[in-house]
């Protein structure tokens, strides 16, 4: 994890390139026509409550790497315990309990526990994806458009809806088992040794406790952050990048607004979701028509639409390129 100009941003980068190979990218939300028209409309992105994604281990899916990087680093470990620990924490829950300071500098008396959730925007690194298009299929046709939207402006717009209490994360999801263990191994074996070396010179047995509890949540808060970017390997064909908020289960007021959470209704399901504007200019670089739509009034409208709402003239209108006959 790494950020960037503000501590509450984070870009997820296990690639290790860097940040700024991820803030110059374009990404792509395929949606149906009326979520097209929703985003344009507003506009804002949907971001969806973890729990209520496609993908039935969302958020528990951790629980599969994060055992099999413990059994292979448990004997190097310099505290036996730590494993376990970590382990313990991640049980089959969605919300997250963190403790903010709701006045700096009065200390413990000032504390407070909030209940976290993570709600999740879904974008893929391929512009032209045929396992994406097929989620668009209505009456034997194609009916779907890719927003291309640039991850800096996405950021940019996002900036001001971020405070103390809310956080945002970016980067591309990992699927590959092997992936997911060595990023967890590296993340407990450094941990581990940091928490080693702070502990040589320290032998009063309060001052060690403290010092490990401290090792310990900061282990725990970092792997909190890695869970939503593991996925199951039978997703890995969407090649996802995701935007992921966390945020107080309860409303919260950032600079003076609130952020738009609400409710719809998904496959039968009321789901809880957050709305997040974004700003017209430059956000979206490029809208991909699907396969096998009335390309030619479908671009013609677009246009139109684009033109009307003072959406620039830079949003480029492509058509997918899958040569599908039926």
């Amino acid at each position: 994890m790494g950020n960037k100009g503000n501590s509450k941003i984070f870009c997820f980068d296990p690639s290790g390139d860097k940040k700024n190979s991820h803030r110059n990218r374009t990404i792509y939300h395929y949606t149906s026509p009326d979520g097209l028209l929703a985003i344009l409309k507003t506009p804002s992105v949907r971001f969806t409550d973890c729990q209520f994604l496609n993908d039935k281990s969302e958020y528990t899916h951790i629980h599969i790497p994060l055992e099999k990087a413990c059994e292979e680093v448990r004997d190097s470990l310099f505290d036996v315990n730590f494993c376990d620990m970590i382990q313990d924490f991640f049980q089959e829950k969605y919300d997250y309990v963190q403790i903010f300071s709701e006045q700096p500098g009065l200390g413990f008396k000032n504390l407070k526990m909030y209940s976290m959730r993570h709600y999740v925007f879904c974008a893929s690194t391929d512009p032209d994806l045929l396992n994406m298009w097929n989620y668009y299929v209505k009456g034997g046709n194609y009916q779907g458009y890719n927003i291309g939207i640039s991850v800096n402006d996405m950021v940019k717009s996002f900036t001001s809806l971020i405070g103390d209490k809310v956080s945002l994360f970016y980067g591309p999801v990992v699927y590959k088992d092997k992936d997911k263990i060595e990023i967890l191994k590296k993340e407990i074996i450094e941990a581990d040794t940091k928490l080693h070396n702070a502990l040589k010179n320290v032998n009063d047995e309060i001052e060690r406790d403290l010092i490990v509890q401290s090792y310990y949540g900061e282990t725990i808060l970092h792997i909190e952050h890695l869970r939503l970017f593991f996925k199951d390997a039978a997703f890995s064909g969407e090649k996802e990048y995701r935007f992921v908020i966390r945020m107080p289960e309860h409303r919260v007021d950032i600079n003076n607004q609130l952020l738009n959470t609400g409710f719809t209704v998904k496959q039968g399901v009321i789901t809880p979701h957050c709305d997040v504007p974004f700003s017209k200019n430059g956000t979206i670089k490029r809208i991909t028509i699907a396969p096998m739509m009335e390309t030619g009034l479908a671009k013609a409208g677009l246009q139109r639409y684009l033109r009307d709402n003072e959406y620039t003239n830079e949003v480029e209108i492509g058509f997918s390129e899958i040569p599908i006959r039926y």
